[in-house]
């Protein structure tokens, strides 16, 4: 593990010397659609000469990971949890949850839509032990709603957007994420709020890396990328 480590922290000396090297990201779904690509657009644009290699997983797995070396940066929805004392985090932006549904599905005509309508289709959730499903299994339960037998549960986006173009399903996805769908085409989403349940897009890294130089430009690099987003209205 040292050894992955040296060469973890060699890798961030080339990008601040200009040569080729390798930039390693854990990327969570939240993030994937969002972050990733303007962030490849932003790196392309600086003076920086990089190969990045972009894996996606979930928290626990991509935490494995960083540890080791295999990873110099997480990118996706923070923890709800405390972080323990080895890593640090910051956050780049809000992104509230939304209820999703396929172009075209009957409940985009349905007047009066209330959260009961919504007992009587499938479901997509995340799947449980996630940050995101315990939120949501906490605000099904104030809101008197149950969760339908008829469901699926994934934490991977593409089979998300898959599953829900498809059927009569109804998802439930972060804004920025739902939105890019629905401007393709492919989603809609309806006008119901689920209060309190959103995510907290961040960055996670390890504490003994928070001084290197490299690491603090590409985290500068990524609320560039928000910053954008945001003037972008995206």
């Amino acid at each position: 593990i040292l050894t992955d480590m040296d060469d973890a922290h060699g890798e961030m000396d080339d990008i601040l010397q200009g040569r080729v090297t390798r930039l390693a990201l854990g990327v969570l779904p939240a993030a994937a659609i969002t972050m990733v690509p303007p962030f490849v657009a932003r790196l392309e644009a600086s003076s920086v000469a990089v190969s990045l290699s972009v894996q996606e997983g979930t928290m626990d797995s991509l935490l494995l990971r960083l540890r080791a070396g295999d990873l110099d940066l997480l990118v996706g929805n923070l923890p709800h949890r405390t972080l323990d004392a080895d890593l640090v985090s910051e956050g780049l932006y809000e992104d509230p949850l939304e209820c999703v549904v396929r172009s075209g599905h009957p409940l985009q005509e349905t007047s009066g839509l209330n959260w009961k309508h919504m007992q009587q289709w499938p479901m997509l959730l995340p799947p449980p032990g996630t940050s995101t499903r315990r939120a949501m299994d906490e605000w099904f339960t104030q809101e008197g709603l149950v969760i339908p037998r008829r469901h699926v549960e994934s934490v991977s986006t593409l089979t998300n957007v898959g599953v829900l173009s498809k059927t009569e399903s109804v998802g439930f996805m972060a804004r920025k994420v739902a939105e890019h769908f629905a401007r393709l085409g492919l989603l809609h989403l309806l006008p119901l709020q689920v209060n309190n349940v959103g995510l907290h897009v961040g960055l996670v890294w390890l504490r003994q890396r928070e001084r290197e130089s490299a690491l603090q430009q590409i985290r500068a690099m990524f609320h560039e990328v928000v910053s954008q987003m945001e003037r972008a209205g995206g």
